[in-house]
């Protein structure tokens, strides 16, 4: 065992090292301080060799003292764990102090012993309740087999990312198994992910119409029978003419395989002039821990009522389409994120058969959104949307159009205000963020749509708002106005979100 003496100016007697230990003292022997020399390592394994021979080149000529000393040692066993040897053990056995041109050069020499590399053989989940370990076994077992590194951990929270009812601590321990294998025991935090969100809206009395009530009632179960399945029920009023509803079921693991399924039925009365009616099914894949790929296919159908045909002239039409969505999402959070980014975007081709008549049909969805952190705890949110459909040689009628504007949408105008073969939103948000999920915040909204005459409209809205939890949930208001609004006119957005 070597002792290593290092006086304050950097001075060398001798020194003392095992792994990481340096026991420093005082000398007035020496008038020179010390430098780092050639340091030499000698280890049991020889995959570290180039990356030894980089670190030790840049600390040639060095000040020899305790924090360059230490931050080497440190460097020094930072690269057996990156190859999963997680229990190396690192002597100093030999310093050959050398004096050249009045300058002393310390040459080091270290003997490191790797160990064993940790091979993750077994996974162990710690603390679930109502989540089953074959669920997450399935989305992590590409680890075993693998050496564990730093890595590790983001990979873990990478693929369980989706699961917004778990939150893994960053929490993980090596253990040895009853077979003397290396198992990863996760530590888990198992969270109330459920959802019964309510939005009522108000449209004031105009000249020409009285003031109604809107109101939408969102439903979603995640988590069923513990194997990460999802189901949810969407129903809105969207004016005193107007209804949706729409269910939806998630299967994460289809078959116990790597691929997600969706199935989907929407129904819609528009204005009683019509009910439109569709299927979805989708099958896809995680194309990264951050993102996916889905195969979409959609059946739908128009039914005109009475008064459709007459006022509108409408008939029975039916549309086959198939398409891909991609998406990934970089968010912190997805209900009140601080930071990252989401990004998701749909095509569809299909055929629309109409009056005995086939055409061809496409369409397009886009969905962004970007956050940035700003000082005082302000994000900076900048979100945007557009979708637009197109029939080959002919015009979209009312059946066709896509609709948009309300509470999650243009916030200053009443819900699907705006209709048209094309449509897009960007909007800009500054929130100050007061709690998980609790915000307030200012907007603006600039819409975009086309109609099938090829006229273009550009409306906008902006307002304030504000989201706060409570016993009851997260109580939530937006206060905006669309253009030529008054304070008697503005529309009021209430929302309550409880989860369960």
């Amino acid at each position: 065992m070597i002792i290593l003496l290092i006086c304050p100016s950097g001075k060398l007697l001798s020194a003392d090292s095992t792994h990481h230990s340096t026991t420093l003292s005082f000398s007035n022997s020496i008038t020179t301080s010390p430098f780092f020399g050639q340091i030499t390592i000698n280890s049991d394994s020889a995959i570290h060799s180039p990356l030894f021979t980089g670190l030790t080149k840049s600390y040639f000529s060095i000040l020899f003292d305790t924090t360059n000393y230490n931050q080497f040692t440190k460097q020094l066993m930072t690269l057996p764990a990156a190859e999963g040897f997680l229990f190396p053990n690192l002597t100093m056995t030999q310093i050959h102090p050398l004096v050249i041109s009045d300058s002393l050069y310390i040459n080091p020499v270290f003997s490191l012993h790797v160990g064993e590399r940790v091979i993750i053989d077994t996974l162990i989940f710690q603390n679930l309740d109502k989540t089953k370990p074959e669920l997450l076994v399935r989305d992590l077992k590409f680890l075993a087999g693998q050496k564990y590194t730093s890595h590790t951990h983001n990979l873990i929270k990478q693929s369980l990312k989706k699961y917004s009812f778990l939150n893994f601590t960053n929490e993980t321990q090596i253990i040895r198994t009853s077979k003397g294998r290396f198992g990863l025991l996760v530590s888990l935090q198992e969270q109330q992910a459920n959802g019964f969100n309510g939005v009522i809206g108000y449209v004031p009395r105009t000249a020409n119409l009285e003031g109604y009530f809107t109101g939408q009632l969102n439903i979603d179960l995640k988590n069923i029978a513990g194997m990460g399945r999802g189901f949810k029920i969407y129903w809105a009023r969207v004016n005193s003419n107007s209804q949706e509803l729409k269910l939806n079921y998630f299967e994460p693991h289809l078959a116990g395989s790597h691929f997600f399924t969706n199935f989907g039925f929407d129904q819609t009365l528009r204005d009683t002039l019509l009910v439109l009616r569709s299927f979805h099914i989708g099958l896809g894949n995680d194309i990264s821990r951050l993102g996916t790929l889905e195969i979409l296919a959609d059946y739908e159908s128009t039914l005109p009522t009475p008064a459709g045909r007459e006022l509108l002239s409408l008939s029975k039409n039916k549309v086959l389409k198939a398409g891909l969505q991609t998406s990934f999402d970089t968010r912190d959070l997805r209900t009140n994120p601080t930071r990252g980014i989401f990004f998701s975007a749909n095509n569809y081709l299909g055929t629309r058969k109409k009056n005995h008549r086939q055409k061809i049909m496409t369409q397009t969805e886009i969905s962004a959104e970007i956050n940035f952190q700003l000082p005082q705890k302000l994000i900076f949110n900048i979100n945007s949307h557009y979708a637009a459909k197109f029939i080959k040689d002919s015009k979209l009628d009312y059946s066709d159009q896509l609709w948009f504007g309300g509470a999650t949408s243009l916030r200053g105008y009443a819900e699907d205000f705006f209709s048209g073969s094309e449509i897009g939103l960007a909007g800009i948000e500054v929130r100050w963020i007061t709690g998980y999920y609790s915000r307030i915040f200012v907007f603006f909204d600039q819409g975009y749509y086309k109609t099938s005459d090829n006229n273009i409209y550009w409306p906008r809205s902006f307002g304030i708002g504000m989201r706060l939890e409570s016993r009851m949930g997260t109580i939530g208001l937006d206060y905006a106005f669309g253009e030529d609004d008054t304070f008697t006119t503005a529309k009021i957005h209430l929302h309550l979100e409880n989860r369960f």
